[in-house]
């Protein structure tokens, strides 16, 4: 079987909207060796008296999400190449949608002050959400024939948003340590919204 560029790339596509998944803050919930997991759980015992984030790299999250993309039928199905490809596509539907969710530390500390721990920093976030249309991705496996020249692009909707994200959180140990109550105050500064 010969593949050809336009199959490596719907291909390479498919595979990257799927298995293209980064660290969510869910699993840092329980993390306790990265001093950043207080973002998802402000309660938690925090084992360090002082914590400091290294601007950029301190805690860096990023989520992807297809709707329409399934690889597991397709790979425990036994399709060859052609089969899968054509099994997606036939799937994908209207309304379906790519998001991207990306946070990146600026600055981050973390204290300690007799039983209580105080956190304090500033995030950048990004999120886009992009609803694309079918006959885009029937335009690169197909080519234009089906489509008579024509792709409908008038009902997808695109959206960036892009904001700051000062927080202040504290944590108090009650009852000897046994219990322990946390939250966190967060004020959103835009940045910059684009929608489509």
């Amino acid at each position: 079987m010969k593949v050809s560029t336009k199959h490596m790339l719907v291909g390479a596509f498919v595979t990257a909207a799927s298995l293209a998944h980064g660290q969510s803050m869910i699993s840092a919930y329980n993390f306790e060796r990265v001093g950043e997991f207080h973002m998802a759980n402000p309660s938690a015992y925090q084992p360090y008296r002082a914590v400091v984030g290294i601007p950029g790299i301190g805690m860096q999250s990023t989520y992807v999400h297809n709707s329409s993309f399934d690889l597991a039928p397709v790979i425990s199905s036994g399709l060859n190449g052609n089969e899968s490809i054509e099994y997606i596509l036939d799937n994908v539907s209207e309304g379906d949608r790519l998001l991207i969710d990306q946070t990146m530390d600026i600055a981050y500390v973390g204290f300690r002050t007799g039983k209580g721990f105080w956190s304090l920093g500033v995030q950048v976030k990004n999120q886009v959400s992009f609803e694309y249309p079918v006959e885009i991705l029937n335009l690169a496996y197909y080519g234009s024939v089906p489509l008579n020249g024509q792709i409908n692009m008038s009902n997808n909707e695109t959206t960036l948003n892009s904001y700051l994200t000062y927080h202040v959180g504290y944590q108090h140990e009650l009852m000897d340590g046994k219990m322990r109550v946390g939250g966190r105050l967060k004020y959103l500064s835009g940045l910059a919204h684009m929608s489509s």
